[in-house]
């Protein structure tokens, strides 16, 4: 293996550290999977369909710009508080999706 440019895996406490000491110049991001089923789960049913589309909308993303405004306009309707505490979106996922989508695309 000549360098190990990408980790993604599910939101487990601590992984970013130990990827990081082994493989310092890695990125790591969690599983956007993951965190989509994570807030399926616990949002109320009234509201999964609209909280689901804005967060595809950040994680399907061209640019990081284009994810930083769907991830604005998400916490926006539904509060951003909520949005990362309960349902464990990553604060700083609209930045890591377009970087990590162009590390596998290049």
């Amino acid at each position: 293996m000549a360098r190990v440019l990408l980790f993604i895996s599910d939101g487990l406490p601590g992984m970013t550290n130990a990827i990081h000491r082994v493989y310092p110049r890695a990125k790591h991001q969690v599983c956007c999977v993951h965190v989509y089923r994570n807030i399926a789960a616990k949002v109320r049913v009234k509201d999964r369909a609209a909280i689901l589309d804005g967060f595809k909308a950040v994680y399907q993303a061209i640019d990081q710009e284009e994810a930083v405004n769907a991830l604005e306009q998400l916490k926006l309707i539904h509060g951003s508080t909520v949005l990362i505490e309960r349902y464990n979106i990553p604060d700083n996922i609209s930045a890591e999706i377009p970087q990590i989508k162009r590390l596998i695309i290049h």
